[in-house]
């Protein structure tokens, strides 16, 4: 007889289920099993996002009124938020923060008015749009107030985890989500009725607009182009974007190709379309919005033409795709509110170090930048006027010098005529005299005045570009397909404002044509207000003839060459990637955490630049506390727990040392592994890893046989792993000891199932999962820990591993593990330690001319303390 799947099983009593009944988590678990046969998306980020809307869904009826009968029901339901099954070792949590939101959902008036306080009309069509994604796949025309309701508690009850590089943003914001939802309700009131959060440091006001868009990480992934279809994913962005698609159309493309690539070249051959075509209208888009032709005549409206309609509905259903395809794993209204809220990690209280002031090159020692050629243009006009002062002064001299002799002639004239005659002449030559007194004397004033113009104009500059300019953080840039565990930096874009305050009408700056367009927009728009600061007695037409050779010089080649130049060479950015309009910068944390709490002085820290691994354990071991606090690695930021570094963390490191060298390895046991550790691997890589190991020679030790796996792996020409070294240390900890079957069996009142006669420690708890989970699913104890606890004391699995940190990842854990090479390192971890892997890109952080710190904010009461309350 067949015994039924671990997954089968899970399915079958997923169907018995109360709780699951009203959170649907049998659609949730069939759709998880399909994305992680395509690891294209987060199959736990999906679970995150299910259960979060479907308790946000079951809670407001149609009149946006609180169930208050199914949240009692549900808080019920809950008690046992320990949830067995397979891969589900991770997902408690998602039920442990839904739990402890209900309870005070319920407990709360202050959140159940906030809650009320939601309602239409919204600021605009972007926060509509924000609506709809987040109560994705509900059709939503204009969202009414019980579906804004709706979304904010999914907002709520969605369990924050990170997919770009904001980690900066990401930490301070699920303990923001998790202490203080009525800041999380405050910001999201603003976002949704005023598009923008706006915060007050130092007594000068700052506003960050609504994120424009919660892009996925996973549009730039690679997919495993035989397994997209399966893609549940995918599935939904093709229908969304009504494609059919067949396997043999996926055929076509060369791996790697891009998720966004595919949709994007998927729908222009269904559309008899080509990137030319694109390209063709893009510029004909531009020629016919030219302002010089708006001006050579009347415009006239024709029809557009079939090539430029069917470029449009490509558009159209371009974005379908994309937005199906995000909203599948992201709840939009939360990661929008993340990532607004990361805008406040590039606050700058000085002008310049803004980017923007860098590349306009406003500092007059920079060659071909703004500030030097006004510098100019004023030297110019300084010389004029010094000039005509020279001139006027001559004139003076020549004419007193008249008056003298004409005044000498009038004393010795000897009759009325010549007299006469001779004052005659003396008046004139004395109205000369007072001409070129007064022009020398404006001329005077005037080169005293422009002598500080330049410095008055670009102060005037500075203030006006911080009004209508803003960087902000914007998660589309430099997301690529590396995983997230290797932290890229954030990236910032230059938006234009157009002087107005709704932030839906403002621009994001994308290329250097936009950069021009709205600096030259920029300096015609503010040229009034510049010229109302200037004396027009002295200088009637000096802002108006400025601003006309400003905009002159912009549209200059040279001039966006060297703001390309001076921003490639910005120190304030330690990265590669730099523009004028965006930029990479490693987020500031602390930054971000003054401009949340409007706080003007830095916040407690402890900086550590520890020399090997054990330094950074012994200081993280005296932090005291028990509140989970913020720490950062010299690229990462995340949620320390303090008190989780055992006072004997010395033996945990000797124990895990012990372990590794007692691990027994007969030729049974090394083919059996390598059998294992071949399903870990790409299909198409299998057989050569298998044919490469077993043409290796024999071996004795753990040690030994670990190196012969490494190799194996590393001898595969263009493999996809990037790191055999850690891929086998991994599975070596997932997978050890590997025993007789019966010698496991006999350690539990449960027959194991299989054929093989031997079991690693993962089948041994797999078999013990699936035995528990025919007494039911939610289980009020935490099993899992309990049976790797089990697992430990019996040498069944790798002694606990200390595990100390929130990584922000999805159900992902920092811990300390000695791993199969016998070193301490620093792994990531699943919740009970029973999976992991090395973070072998931060080893450079342990080394003694290490310049780059790990910082502690070791009070937490200094970023958790509520801000001001708004009034009802």
């Amino acid at each position: 007889m067949k015994h039924p799947s671990i997954q089968e099983s899970f399915f079958a009593k997923l169907k018995e289920n109360s709780l699951a009944e009203l959170l649907r988590l049998d659609i949730e678990a069939e759709t998880s099993f399909l994305m992680e046969i395509c690891p294209i998306q987060d199959p736990f980020r999906f679970r995150v996002r299910h259960i979060g809307l479907k308790a946000a869904n079951l809670l407001i009826d149609e009149k946006g009124e609180l169930e208050e009968a199914l949240l009692d029901r549900l808080i019920g339901e809950l008690k046992g938020p320990f949830l067995l099954g397979p891969g589900r070792e991770n997902d408690p949590p998602i039920f442990l923060h839904l739990r402890s939101a209900l309870q005070l959902l319920k407990e709360s008036p202050e959140i159940r008015k906030w809650i009320k306080k939601f309602s239409p009309p919204l600021c605009h069509k972007r926060a509509e749009e924000i609506i709809r994604d987040t109560l994705w796949p509900e059709e939503v025309r204009k969202p009414d107030t019980a579906q804004i309701r709706r979304a904010v508690l999914a907002a709520w009850f969605t369990w924050l985890r990170q997919t770009v590089g904001s980690c900066f943003a990401t930490a301070p914001a699920i303990l923001i989500q998790r202490n203080d939802p009525i800041s999380l309700f405050e910001d999201l009131y603003d976002l949704l009725t005023t598009g923008r959060i706006r915060r007050i440091i130092s007594g000068q006001q700052f506003t960050v607009p609504l994120c424009p868009t919660f892009e996925s990480a996973d549009l730039r992934k690679a997919p495993p182009l035989d397994m997209l279809l399966i893609s549940p994913g995918f599935q939904a962005a093709c229908s969304a974007a009504g494609l059919k698609v067949t396997q043999g159309q996926l055929e076509e493309f060369e791996e790697p190709i891009h998720t966004d690539q595919i949709f994007r070249r998927l729908l222009l051959k269904d559309l008899g379309l080509t990137e030319r075509d694109l390209e063709d209208e893009e510029y004909l888009k531009k020629v016919q919005m030219s302002p010089l032709l708006a001006r050579q005549g009347a415009v006239y409206y024709q029809k557009a033409s079939q090539r430029s309609q069917k470029v449009s509905e490509w558009k159209s259903r371009l974005e379908k795709a994309t937005r199906a395809f995000c909203s599948f794993t992201e709840c939009a209204l939360l990661r929008t509110w993340e990532y607004t809220v990361a805008s406040l990690c590039d606050i700058k209280l000085n002008f310049t170090r803004w980017n923007l002031f860098v590349g306009l090159g406003l500092d007059p020692n920079q060659k071909e930048g703004l500030g030097s050629f006004l510098y100019e243009r004023m030297d110019l006009r300084l010389e004029e006027c010094n000039r005509e002062l020279k001139r006027a002064a001559d004139e003076y001299d020549k004419a007193m010098s008249a008056i003298r002799a004409l005044e000498g002639m009038v004393n010795r004239s000897i009759g009325d005529a010549h007299r006469q005659q001779l004052q005659s002449e003396l008046a004139t030559y004395m109205h000369a005299a007072n001409m070129a007194l007064e022009i020398r004397d404006r001329m005077v004033e005037k080169a005293e005045r422009l002598s500080n113009l330049f410095s008055h104009l670009i102060q005037q500059y500075d203030l006006k570009l911080q009004d209508y300019f803003q960087e902000i953080y914007d998660p589309s840039l430099f997301v690529s397909e590396e995983a997230i565990f290797d932290d890229s930096p954030a990236g910032f874009r230059l938006v234009y404002k157009h002087g107005r305050s709704d932030p839906s009408l403002w621009t994001l700056i994308q290329n250097g044509e936009q950069y021009i367009e709205s600096l030259r927009d920029f300096f015609i728009l503010i040229e009034p207000d510049i010229a109302s600061t200037v004396d027009r007695n002295l200088f009637p037409t000096l802002v108006s003839d400025l601003t006309t050779e400003l905009v002159q010089y912009l549209q200059e080649p040279q001039f966006l060459h060297s703001a390309m130049e001076r921003s490639k060479k910005n120190p304030l950015h330690q990265t590669t990637y730099k523009t004028p309009w965006d930029y990479a910068s490693g987020g500031t944390m602390q930054t971000l955490l003054q401009g949340y709490f409007q706080r003007d002085r830095p916040f407690s820290e402890i900086a550590l630049l520890p020399a090997k691994e054990e330094e950074l354990i012994q200081s993280m071991a005296s932090v005291q506390g028990v509140s989970p606090i913020l720490m950062q690695s010299p690229t990462h930021a995340f949620i320390f727990q303090p008190g989780s570094i055992p006072s004997d963390w010395k033996k945990a490191i000797e124990a895990g040392k012990k372990y590794w060298q007692m691990q027994k390895i007969s030729e049974e046991i090394q083919e059996r592994a390598a059998h294992l550790l071949s399903d870990k691997i790409p299909q198409i890589e299998r057989n050569l890893f298998l044919h490469s190991w077993r043409n290796r020679p024999t071996v004795d030790t753990f040690s030994n046989f670990r190196f012969s796996l490494i190799e194996a792996l590393a001898s595969i020409k263009g493999s996809k792993i990037r790191d055999p070294q850690a891929q086998v240390d991994s599975f070596l900890y997932e997978t050890f000891p590997i025993l007789p079957r019966n010698h496991l069996g006999s350690k539990l009142s449960i027959s194991l199932q299989g054929e093989a006669s031997l079991i690693s420690s993962f089948e041994f708890l797999q078999g013990i999962k699936q035995d528990a989970m025919k007494r039911g699913l939610f289980q009020e104890e935490d099993l899992e820990a309990e049976w790797m606890q089990m697992a430990r004391e019996n040498n069944l699995a790798y002694p606990s591993p200390i595990l100390f940190a929130d990584t922000n990842w999805a159900g992902w854990y920092f811990g300390w593990v000695v791993g199969p090479s016998g070193s301490l390192e620093l792994w990531r971890l699943n919740r009970v330690g029973s999976r992991g892997y090395p973070m072998s890109s931060w080893k450079n952080y342990f080394l003694p001319d290490q310049a780059s710190a790990w910082v502690i904010l070791n009070q937490p009461h200094e970023y958790t303390a509520h801000r001001n309350r708004k009034n009802f």
